[in-house]
């Protein structure tokens, strides 16, 4: 889908690696660009449904995502576009939570702490 690496890190603050779901990472891995399309899709459904979110007065006719990351945490996993061009997204890019297979939630960047 992005033509790109996708870079794919693993954060353990309170769980040891036996306690990582493996099955999941190897999943995401393994369909990396299924994931990345579904998480394009939910930021293409919020533009459209809340732009001001975004910091934006329209939806745009394409999202501009790129740069994709997928992490996986003691808290779930996400995908990290680094580079959207959105206020919201700066300055280290939009956060595209999921639940399983599902993503749920897209944040901002632009109220967080130094990563």
């Amino acid at each position: 889908m992005f033509g790109c690496r996708v870079e794919v890190t693993v954060l353990l603050e309170l769980l040891e690696l036996t306690d990582l779901d493996f099955t999941l990472v190897n999943a995401v891995v393994a369909d990396v660009d299924r994931y990345l399309g579904a998480a394009v899709e939910l930021v293409e459904r919020r533009l459209r449904e809340d732009p001001a979110y975004f910091g934006v007065s329209a939806a745009p006719e394409s999202p501009g995502l790129d740069l994709p990351e997928v992490t996986f945490s003691d808290a779930g996993w996400l995908v990290r576009f680094a580079d959207a061009p959105y206020p919201v997204a700066d300055p280290y890019g939009l956060l595209v939570e999921f639940d399983g297979d599902t993503p749920t939630r897209v944040d901002g960047t632009a109220d967080a702490d130094a990563l």
